[in-house]
């Protein structure tokens, strides 16, 4: 019962893995479809070489916006080109931290990066908007923009550059997820092999016992059986050795009897003239010996034959017992 518990948890185990891997699985597969470029795309768009922190999608999106999806080819109609950095060099405001700093993206996005500034909060954005210089603009972590020359945008305005940014995050974070899944699937899939192989083993040393416990159970059967037919036998013996004993008492008593009586008819063998008379007692006595002597001898060897057989049914049980124990 617990080899089929185990074995049931493991298959449920390995199926919940399974689930989670296909799932994980079909959304990398829905996720690198939408990214995916185009075969028939000239000029990969610049979005696709930019890395940056999670949480700070909306914050890059909002201050590039359409700009990412442009590529680094000077062929392409609308393209970036890497300039050299700005001279003299324009610091952004004081707590206002550099894009160029946390996100890696390739060398023609450097000026660009320079002078947009990541701000914490909506007020720290309007307190440092004045300051900013000529082409410097400041974002939060929300996706709100002030820019150096007025404009501004409210957080939470959506841009496709920072929902493509945040889906390639979304995507590496799935890989690695889908490696562990695969992994815990594996492992699942290898535990429940196990615990079915040792539902198996469990099933059939079950099977063993159950057919050992058959064949003990019949064995006590036929023991108990063969004790009953040697009680029966033992009983009829010691009724016939009971009946025997009479008999033989009877026996001995008329060969004594006889005995005497032979013993009495020689003394007076001797002192009788009439020989003739007396041998004719003497062969009727002879003839009741021989009488008493034959019973004798066939109640001995009754008593004889029930004694063996009452020694061989006390053997028997004793051997019944054995066997039984």
């Amino acid at each position: 019962a617990e080899a089929q518990a185990a074995a049931g948890e493991a298959a449920r185990a390995a199926s919940r893995a399974d689930a989670d891997r296909a799932r994980l699985a079909a959304e990398v597969a829905a996720l690198r479809e939408v990214l995916g470029g185009r075969d028939d795309e000239l000029w990969p768009k610049l979005v696709d070489a930019v890395t940056v922190p999670e949480g700070l999608e909306t914050a890059l999106g909002a201050a590039l916006g359409e700009a990412l999806e442009a590529p680094a080819d000077e062929a392409a109609p609308k393209h970036w080109r890497a300039l050299p950095p700005i001279v003299p060099a324009q610091p952004l405001p004081a707590g206002a931290v550099p894009l160029a700093e946390i996100v890696t993206a390739p060398p023609v996005l450097a000026r660009a990066l320079s002078q947009v500034g990541l701000v914490e909060t909506a007020t720290d954005g309007e307190a440092l908007w004045a300051s900013l210089r000529p082409g410097q603009a400041l974002v939060s972590r929300e996706g709100a923009i002030w820019r150096w020359d007025g404009y501004a945008v409210r957080a939470g305005t959506p841009t496709a550059a920072a929902a493509r940014l945040a889906q390639r995050n979304r995507l590496a974070g799935l890989r690695g997820k889908l490696a562990d899944a695969d992994f815990a699937a594996s492992r699942a899939k290898a535990e429940h092999e196990q615990a079915a192989a040792a539902e198996a083993r469990a099933l059939a040393a079950d099977q063993a016992a159950r057919n050992a416990r058959r064949m003990a159970e019949r064995g006590l059967e036929e023991a108990r059986s063969a004790h009953a037919s040697l009680t029966a036998r033992a009983t009829a013996a010691s009724s016939r050795l009971a009946a025997l004993q009479p008999q033989e008492e009877r026996v001995a008593t008329e060969k004594a009897e006889a005995e005497s009586r032979l013993a009495e008819l020689r003394e007076q063998e001797g002192a009788l003239p009439a020989l003739a008379a007396l041998q004719a007692e003497v062969s009727e006595a002879r003839a009741a010996l021989s009488e008493a002597r034959r019973l004798e001898a066939e109640a001995r060897a009754a008593l004889a034959v029930a004694r063996r057989e009452q020694e061989q049914v006390t053997s028997r049980r004793a051997a019944i017992a054995r066997e039984r124990e």
